[in-house]
């Protein structure tokens, strides 16, 4: 399965506006194997320049969803993705299944869940859903038959 990222502009339910995500590769911003769009992303000082900064690496992969094409996951908040990117005030907070926020390069916990946290809640996106069984979803099925 693939490592998720969601990207918002704010973190209160109420206001936020997710943005995209993708399937792949969400690791936190500083471990990321997109690193020219990592860095443009995480030097974003302003929320026109992190939208900017996320819809152009989500227009390079193949695993991406924008809002027009509705929630991509089973779930129904950030609380369960890997990594959530929202952007308030003039940073960038990071969560990972929900707990946080952090700043960039922040760490989050260890291996045994130590430091963790509460959970942070997020909009509800139930309404928003399209679950997908193609390359936005983030499953790898392999066919037990050889081919």
């Amino acid at each position: 399965m693939g490592t998720r990222a969601d990207y918002y502009i704010g973190n209160d339910p109420a206001t936020m506006e997710w943005i995209g995500s993708h399937a792949y590769d969400g690791y936190a911003l500083h471990e990321g194997d997109h690193d020219e769009y990592d860095a443009a992303i995480a030097q974003a000082t302003t929320a026109k320049g992190f939208r900017k900064a996320v819809q152009r690496m989500l227009q390079t992969l193949n695993h991406a969803t924008f809002p027009d094409q509705g929630w991509p996951w089973s779930w129904d908040d950030s609380q369960l993705t890997d990594y959530a990117y929202c952007f308030v005030g003039h940073e960038i907070l990071c969560y990972q299944f929900g707990h946080g926020p952090r700043h960039i390069g922040e760490p989050f916990c260890n291996d045994e869940g130590d430091g963790w946290g509460d959970k942070a809640p997020f909009q509800d996106m139930s309404a928003r859903k399209n679950v997908t069984l193609g390359k936005r979803s983030g499953l790898m099925i392999l066919r037990v038959d050889g081919t």
